[in-house]
């Protein structure tokens, strides 16, 4: 009778030990979604698919997320490529593309944070580089047609 009531404590013990455990674990799942860290999310997420049968809805809830997540991010990637090759002076698209992208990735990720950094420049300097072309156009054109002192009607177009 002692040992049949000691295994049924033990027994009673794990469970609720267990039974704890398991909305830690899809805390810590959250957890790690919301610090933008998927790959890990997606591991422990799979490891208590497999540990937690029953759970199986509350962990597909999560991969299906951090699936979510991704495809945004490709469909992003996506938009910025075609952006780059078929309307390469559409800067601010760029710009506003990028800034969406690396609001869902971790920027610890080194290659999506430099091919990032690297075409955002890129447009910056793109739309730099045409403001001082206007500028220049704008001066010429006051040049031409005034032929005297211009700089003060330039620094108004600055």
């Amino acid at each position: 009778m002692k040992l049949w009531l000691a295994v049924f404590i033990l027994v009673t013990a794990a469970a609720s030990v267990y039974g704890q455990r398991q909305p830690d674990t899809l805390s810590r799942v959250d957890q790690l979604i919301a610090e933008k860290e998927y790959d890990a999310a997606m591991q422990l997420v799979s490891e208590y698919i497999q540990n937690n049968p029953s759970g199986f809805s509350a962990g597909q809830r999560r991969v299906r997320r951090i699936v979510r997540i991704r495809q945004q991010f490709n469909d992003l990637a996506e938009q910025l490529l075609n952006t780059v090759e078929k309307n390469p002076e559409n800067n601010a698209q760029m710009i506003r593309l990028i800034d969406r992208m690396l609001a869902l990735e971790n920027p610890s990720n080194p290659l999506v944070s430099s091919f990032l950094d690297r075409v955002w420049r890129l447009a910056d300097f793109n739309i730099n580089r045409n403001r001082l072309e206007q500028v220049f156009q704008t001066a010429e054109s006051l040049k031409r047609k005034e032929k005297r002192n211009i700089l003060p009607k330039l620094q108004n177009t600055i």
